[in-house]
């Protein structure tokens, strides 16, 4: 179609490419596809020629990655060195808070060594010092400030401070993941979004001041199996650490030895031990000497012998976790297996079934509601979701505790496995057709919450194995909403893939996708995702059409694909000709000029320009005339009218100010700072560029950030603030070449500096 001078045939195609691949196989057409596309749109598409054959490169297929007990009764050996320094460390606290990190892999014992020195807290510390302890759980990576909630509920019990007595300003905002906290002893509205400039500033700092005071100096924090945290809480616990010398709090925190830490996180962690704040523990395997300690405390002498100390050692390599389920049988059953009889540490999951073996019908059926329920269960949750009578519930409670199988969480009222793996078992013993019906039932208990929308993740994924696909969809686009409102875009990321995934809403889904993979800087996935949306809107909704050919315009733009931009715009235009909405007319029109800009057409640009401004002034819209009066400002500048350009982007700001996306107000800010430097006035170009940088990161737009540490970098350099400098600067390429695709190098992504 294009060869033969058809380019509206030949770009309606590609969207019927689009369609028929999405609709049949759920793929995104390939990228020489929609390179295609892209050349046809911005007329570079090459004259007709032989037909090349290329091989793909490095082309292979998904690589298989390798897959992947009660602590505290037990003895502490072999870990009096580490006891001693976290003792040590919550000793010398001063003024000040302090952090250990505890690696290592599973069933190391991380867990007994936190236990310890909790249990020496609450036995010999001194009075008024607290310990809150929290866990992270697998599969609940996507519930956005599921960590930290758990934690501030924990420090509200452990009663350093009255509730009541916390400023309000802080329980509005920690009300927000914990709505009992909020304007305690009074009724109200939920609070608004964090959709105000500053918000996630102020949500951060209301979490952490929040702990701290509910725990008091000389608190223990400590957050275990951190590698199943979500990130959003991640962040926030990174937010403490910077900010950890204002905090007398000893933090701790746990995971496996393999796990790498978020970019966020190992900064804090960096800064942390480069201010001497933070202390690393390795946890390694038990020597044999360990092993026979463990040995002498558990068993009787005559099983306590060394051969069986010897064997034992060489059977577990001195891993805790196996150690004691071995010694666990042996006591149990009175004898050593004979030689031939032992098992590998495989074998551990015969252990566990031996736990869980002659428990009443009624405990069986109480185990398994609370295997799907996971994490740490309440009694009423746990009735709702099993069917079982309250009576009935606690007596399997207390069957399950006798057993090792079931803990009691300290001080909270509610119950966990005694590890992992007990709950995994209890999961695969169960048949598929009760798990279907305990995950109904869980998800019902759980939308009768009056915080159902905190926990709209955990609902959609019991929905789902409850296989109530469009239950569950609809409650996934809920979760997403509730990520994006928190600005927690990968946790938006994955709801909106499983509501899509089941084709809710409609078009809208992907159209959310892209919104989200575009801040997120994953550019090819957002095209894709922006293009599945062009091609299954119904063709009569001309301005849905118009949105998402902005939307590509965007993305383009954002890659320096200046034609393709226009391209799109022109579209997009074209769909909103009737006059029906001057709002998007005119947003379109301001982006035009701005491209025309890029493309060094100042004629083009000052008269489109023009039009964008006359129809925001004609519609009032705060979006459309905070972005008209930016694009103008960006033409001031350019032309060097300084004056101009401040009046334009203070205006933009005045109207960005009053809109829920921050988005508007960063690109004003970020514009006005790099007028001040050009006009001469380097004070006050690092004062706002500081500020737009601060807004941007709470907004979360990773090429945009990237853009902003680059220019604060030079705003800083020329102002001989060299060392800050560097240290932008060094941010800026991190975020750039997480952007940057290895396979398609684009030079201009890293050239962003206004928008």
């Amino acid at each position: 179609y294009a060869w033969s001078g058809q380019r509206s045939a030949a770009l309606q195609q590609y969207r019927e490419c689009v369609r028929v691949l999405d609709r049949e196989l759920g793929v995104a057409p390939l990228t020489r596809t929609s390179a295609l596309n892209d050349a046809i749109r911005a007329g570079r598409l090459p004259p007709p020629g032989p037909p090349a054959l290329t091989a793909p490169s490095g082309a292979a297929g998904p690589r298989a990655e390798p897959a992947p007990g009660a602590a505290g009764s037990l003895p502490l050996v072999g870990r009096g060195a580490e006891l001693a320094l976290l003792e040590v460390a919550l000793a010398d606290l001063g003024g000040g808070g302090r952090l250990v990190t505890v690696e290592g892999e599973a069933g190391i014992g991380k867990t007994r060594l936190i236990t310890a020195l909790e249990a020496n807290i609450n036995r010999v510390g001194p009075a008024g010092r607290r310990a809150v302890v929290t866990r992270s759980h697998e599969g609940e990576e996507a519930l956005a400030f599921g960590v930290l909630a758990d934690l501030l509920r924990a420090a509200a019990r452990a009663g350093g401070a009255d509730a009541q007595t916390l400023p309000e300003a802080w329980t509005e905002e920690v009300g927000r993941l914990l709505p009992e906290l909020r304007g305690t002893g009074r009724a109200g509205p939920d609070p608004a979004p964090l959709d105000s400039p500053g918000a996630q500033s102020r949500f951060y700092a209301a979490l952490v001041s929040t702990l701290a005071r509910l725990l008091g100096p000389g608190a223990l924090l400590a957050v275990e199996d951190l590698q199943w945290a979500d990130e959003s809480s991640v962040e926030v616990l990174a937010y403490l650490l910077r900010r950890l010398s204002d905090f007398p709090v000893l933090v701790v925190l746990s995971w496996r030895g393999d796990f790498l830490p978020l970019p966020s996180l190992r900064g804090a962690l960096a800064e942390s031990r480069r201010d001497n704040l933070a202390t690393t523990l390795e946890l390694g395997p038990l020597s044999e000497g360990a092993v026979g300690e463990l040995a002498a405390a558990l068993l009787p002498p005559e099983l306590a012998i060394p051969e069986v100390i010897a064997r034992l050692f060489t059977e577990t390599d001195g891993v805790p976790l196996f150690v004691t389920e071995y010694l666990d049988v042996f006591r149990r059953e009175g004898r050593v297996p004979a030689e031939a009889d032992w098992q590998l540490p495989g074998g551990v999951r015969d252990l566990l079934l031996g736990r869980l073996s002659g428990l009443s019908e009624t405990t069986d059926q109480v185990l398994a509601a609370a295997a799907v329920l996971g994490g740490d269960i309440d009694l009423t949750m746990l009735r709702l979701a099993s069917g079982r009578g309250e009576d009935e519930v606690v007596t399997a409670v207390e069957e399950a505790g006798r057993r090792a199988v079931l803990v009691e969480v300290a001080d909270s009222g509610s119950y966990g496995f005694a590890h992992d793996g007990l709950r995994r078992l209890v999961l695969e013993l169960t048949g598929l057709a009760r798990r279907r019906l305990l995950h109904g039932r869980a998800a019902d208990a759980l939308m009768q919450r009056r915080d159902a929308y905190l926990l709209s993740a955990s609902i959609a994924g019991h929905l789902r194995l409850a296989g109530r696909e469009a239950d569950s969809a609809e409650w996934s686009w809920r979760a997403a909403e509730r990520a994006r409102a928190l600005y927690a875009h990968t946790e938006a990321l994955e709801h909106l893939a499983a509501a899509t995934a089941l084709g809710y809403p409609g078009p809208g889904g992907p159209q959310m996708t892209g919104d989200v993979l575009t801040v997120l800087g994953r550019y090819p996935e957002a095209l894709a995702a922006y293009e599945r949306a062009a091609a299954t809107w119904p063709p009569d909704d001309r301005p849905a059409l118009a949105a998402v050919e902005h939307k590509l315009a965007e993305v383009h733009h954002r890659l320096g694909d200046w034609d393709v931009a226009a391209s799109h715009l022109g579209g997009a235009l074209e769909l909103l000709r009737d006059g029906a909405d001057p709002v998007a007319q005119a947003r379109v029109l301001a982006d035009l000029a701005l491209v025309a800009d890029r493309r060094r057409d100042a004629a083009t640009a000052a008269r489109t320009a023009g039009q964008a401004l006359q129809l925001a002034r004609a519609t009032g819209d705060d979006a459309a005339l905070a972005q008209t009066l930016d694009v103008l400002g960006v033409l001031a500048a350019q032309q060097g009218d300084h004056a101009a350009a401040v009046a334009h982007l203070e205006a933009s700001l005045g109207h960005a100010a009053r809109l829920a996306d921050p988005g508007a107000r960063v690109a004003a800010l970020n514009n006005l700072a790099l007028v001040h430097a050009a006009a001469g006035r380097p004070d006050d170009a690092v004062a706002v560029g500081r500020e737009a940088l601060q807004r941007g990161l709470e907004h979360g737009d990773r090429h945009r950030v990237a853009a902003l540490h680059t220019n604060l970098a030079d705003l800083l350099h020329a102002a001989g603030q060299g060392h800050e400098a560097l240290e932008h600067l060094k941010e800026a390429a991190r975020l750039f070449a997480g952007i940057d695709s290895e396979q398609a190098r684009r030079p201009e992504i890293w050239k962003l500096a206004q928008w």
